[in-house]
């Protein structure tokens, strides 16, 4: 359970570092002023029919790093929802074990088998690198299946998370 937490502390931290990366991209973008071609720098830049169309709706670049930060924290907890829900309710293992009584599951079983061994070998190799010896092998193999698994459940409902998160996000900041 430790390694869980842990696990889930560094993609919150690399979720919230690459939000503030976001933010502070956009404020620097936002905050630049480009000169008009040969002009002395002096006079400010005229807005372009985006900003005014912007402006007229009421969104500024505050609100547009405010949803920035919602999306990226709301993708964040997806990620660890799915991950977490994927280690204890094991979809593909229910998957493949439906499949085999069909005699359709012994392809798929050698593929899951096959691909799983590959990570669980690179996963090993970064633990060891890593030098983080207080997670089990087991544990390890566990929350391995469960990513994996829960970038396929994530894969498959992109098209309904995608524009839920959007939505989420307009509602959080407006």
């Amino acid at each position: 359970m430790q390694a869980l937490q842990t696990s889930n502390a560094a993609l919150l931290a690399l979720g919230g570092a690459a939000a503030l990366g976001g933010v502070l991209l956009l404020s620097r973008l936002s905050s630049r002023q480009s000169e008009p071609n040969g002009a002395s720098g002096d006079q400010p830049r005229r807005p372009g029919r985006v900003a005014q169309w912007a402006e007229r709706q009421g969104v500024s670049p505050g609100k547009c790093a405010r949803f920035l930060v919602v999306h990226e924290l709301l993708g964040v907890a997806v990620l660890g929802a799915s991950t977490v829900g994927c280690l204890y309710a094991k979809p593909l293992e229910r998957l493949t074990d439906i499949l085999q009584g069909n005699d359709g599951g012994a392809g798929l079983k050698g593929m899951v088998d096959a691909g799983m061994a590959t990570a669980e070998r690179k996963v090993g190799a970064l633990l060891a690198r890593l030098r983080i010896e207080d997670v089990s092998p087991a544990f390890a193999t566990r929350l391995t299946r469960a990513w994996a698994e829960g970038m396929v459940v994530r894969s498959l409902l992109s098209p309904l998370l995608f524009p839920l998160k959007m939505w989420t996000a307009f509602y959080l900041v407006s």
